[in-house]
């Protein structure tokens, strides 16, 4: 991942706020120097090895540092991903709370604040935790007056401000028994949400790459590679086993699918639990040396589901939205990523026949209470032409090509690109089967007395109007959805994002040059380079508006322009201006701004908070957290009040930059 100035004194900031200034100055040096060794570090910080040592034993921790120890001396390097992943740990919590309930959310919590964990210390932590609620239980069941504070220290009696305070020490914990434990661990590796830690983890991919490359032509290329086809096959073998080692994070996942007491447990669980509880002897018990750590990549193609159903939401409708995340969760279950790497993955066998999703995986997973009718039009039967609505695309998109395409047609649809240029067009035959089932199939009571009532329409079943949701999907101009074969469907995410990306690009470009520059835009970028006498003419505009809106826009960086003389005199009359778009640029740059914004958001947070920092020193003190409105004066708590609202303002609008910079780079 690239580093900025901007990204690299964010990550920095956001290091010292969690876990103080020394890691913080030596992430920081880090990002400035480059690899550096101890005694290098020694030197550019000016710290001695003792505080060193801990700094990085620290970051080592938490997976903020990449090391190496080969031959020479230790060599320690920035993990800058990481440390931006600091910045959306509430959303990681939130979302296994949303997934698997605040149990999960618990144990999530607490691992991303040890970091790397083994899970025999996470069950004597927890074990802790039940040992002393249950000897409170007992003192207050056996003497009321007995004192709550019993042997044995909490090691999160600090970490969960909401789920440990004072108030909730009767209530029961959200683990209740090391059981629990065990499975909620089992339900997040096998999700991926949690994988298994192995030394390769903190290593960086350059000094892994370069170990993989050093073993092949060790062993299959003793005497060099020659050849086109001794090249090929030697980025085959590094391809797989970059691969290999990848996947040996997984290791613990197939160990539990491989277990028959795990698959039977799958089968049992539909995902939904009774009164906050579900079956938690059934987990096969896990190994307590393993230690496990969170899977951000998994976490973005969840988060990603949930920003393509918002936008699916926002586009078409509710009920549709709520079939499309059940689509989504059923596609990406076996989705270890957003992004393809580009070595790794170069040789990866992707089959996209097989990618796909069928109707009855779909209406099988649908909630019950849903309505599925809702959300979709009604209209006679007579007036629809179902051929051309279950058209069927085999193949992806193709990209669009503006310095090939004549400005006077557009590419149609129905070019799949056949055999010798002929296209071939396939409909889908399950509406045909759905039809005849549903006209053969007899009238149905439920138990009542027939109406006397009678509509002309067919009451049509709730598996045919849930296809007209995924239809619906296909045909938004958006591309939510494809349909790639007789009751088949896919998602071609890049595309997809691609459009997510322009539009927030097109977002920012609407509010810092004007409305009428998207029409400008949109003209630069399905032309490819257009000239500036006829752009007027297509945006349907002056030609001093025209020229003031495009220099502005340059000016912002959204656009350039090429000059082609027409001669050799390179006079500006016999010259031409082609106006184009970068659009990659222009996504680079508007990503850089926006660390800019969440950097300077963080910073005016900490003003604030040195302002109130007496307040706040005292606020934090354990007799205090819960009762502030009773401990404080109403002078103090006016304060401490405002600074939280401020607080609170600030922090939700740098989740809402987390959410572009997800869609400029994660996705």
């Amino acid at each position: 991942m690239l580093v900025t100035k901007h990204l690299a004194e964010l990550c920095s900031l956001v290091i010292d706020d969690v876990y103080g200034e020394l890691p913080s100055r030596i992430f920081s040096t880090l990002l400035i120097r480059g690899r550096s060794t101890l005694p290098q570090l020694v030197h550019y910080t000016s710290l001695t090895s003792r505080q060193l040592r801990h700094g990085l034993a620290v970051l080592i921790q938490h997976n903020l540092l990449y090391y190496s120890s080969g031959s020479g001396p230790t060599a320690y390097e920035a993990n800058s991903a990481a440390a931006y992943n600091l910045i959306r740990m509430g959303k990681v919590a939130d979302l296994v709370g949303t997934l698997h309930g605040e149990a999960a959310k618990d144990v999530i919590q607490s691992i991303m604040v040890l970091g790397n964990t083994r899970i025999g210390d996470l069950r004597d932590a927890y074990g802790v935790r039940i040992e002393k609620h249950q000897a409170a239980q007992h003192a207050t069941n056996g003497d009321t007056s007995v004192n709550m504070n019993v042997d044995g220290e909490d090691p999160f009696a600090h970490d969960h401000d909401e789920e440990t305070s004072k108030s909730k020490v009767k209530d029961m914990p959200l683990v209740s028994s090391l059981d629990h434990l065990n499975s909620i661990l089992c339900r997040l590796v096998e999700d991926e949400l949690l994988v298994q830690v192995n030394s390769k983890m903190f290593q960086s991919f350059e000094d892994v790459h370069g170990e993989v490359q050093a073993d092949i032509e060790r062993k299959e290329f003793p005497q060099g590679v020659k050849g086109t086809r001794e090249k090929e096959r030697y980025q085959r073998l590094i391809s797989e086993r970059l691969r290999e080692i990848r996947e040996e994070g997984k290791k613990l996942k197939r160990k539990l699918e491989d277990n028959p007491m795990s698959t039977k447990r799958r089968k049992i669980r539909d995902g939904d639990v009774t009164n906050g509880f579900e079956d938690v002897y059934s987990a096969p018990p896990l190994d307590p040396d393993a230690v496990l750590r969170v899977n951000h990549e998994k976490f973005l193609v969840e988060v990603r589901n949930r920003r393509l159903a918002d936008a699916a939401c926002d586009a078409i409708g509710e009920t549709t939205a709520q079939i499309y995340t059940v689509l989504l969760r059923i596609l990406t279950k076996k989705l270890s990523r957003c992004q393809k790497h580009p070595i790794i993955d170069a040789f990866a066998n992707d089959d996209d026949t097989r990618n796909y999703v069928t109707t009855n995986e779909i209406f099988d997973s649908l909630s019950p209470s849903l309505d599925v009718g809702s959300g979709i039009g009604k209209v006679d039967a007579n007036m629809l032409d179902h051929h051309a609505v279950e058209k069927i695309r085999r193949s992806r998109p193709r990209p669009a090509e503006p310095f090939l395409q004549n400005d006077d047609e557009e590419m149609s649809d129905d070019e799949d690109g056949g055999a010798n240029g002929i296209s071939v067009i396939e409909y889908d035959e399950e509406l045909d089967k759905l039809l005849h089932r549903q006209q053969s199939a007899p009238p149905t009571t439920n138990g009542m007395k027939e109406s006397k009532v009678k509509f002309k329409e067919p009451k049509e079943s709730r598996l045919s109007q849930m296809r007209q949701h995924l239809l619906l999907l296909c045909e938004s101009s958006q591309g939510f959805l494809r349909h790639c074969g007789n009751g088949q469907w896919t998602v071609d995410f890049e595309p997809l994002v691609r459009r997510l990306q322009e539009t927030e690009l097109d977002t920012v470009l609407e509010r810092t040059v004007g409305r009428h520059s998207l029409r400008l835009i949109r003209i630069v970028r399905k032309r490819g380079k257009v000239d500036e006498k006829s752009l007027p003419n297509q945006a349907m505009m002056s030609k001093g508006t025209v020229h003031k809106i495009m220099l502005e826009m340059q000016m912002h960086g959204f656009v350039d322009v090429q000059e082609v003389p027409k001669d050799s005199t390179r006079n500006a009359k016999s010259t031409i201006f082609l106006w184009f778009c970068h659009t990659e640029s222009s996504l680079s740059q508007l990503l850089d701004n926006t660390y800019k914004t969440m950097l300077r958001c963080l910073q005016v947070r900490e003003v604030h908070r040195q302002n109130a920092r007496e307040v706040l020193r005292f606020v934090e003190r354990p007799d205090i957290k819960g009762r502030e409105q009773e401990a404080l004066e109403k002078k103090y708590f006016d304060r401490y009040d405002q600074y939280r609202r401020i607080e609170d303002k600030i922090l939700a609008h740098v989740m809402r930059l987390d959410d572009i910079i997800s869609i400029l780079r994660d996705y």
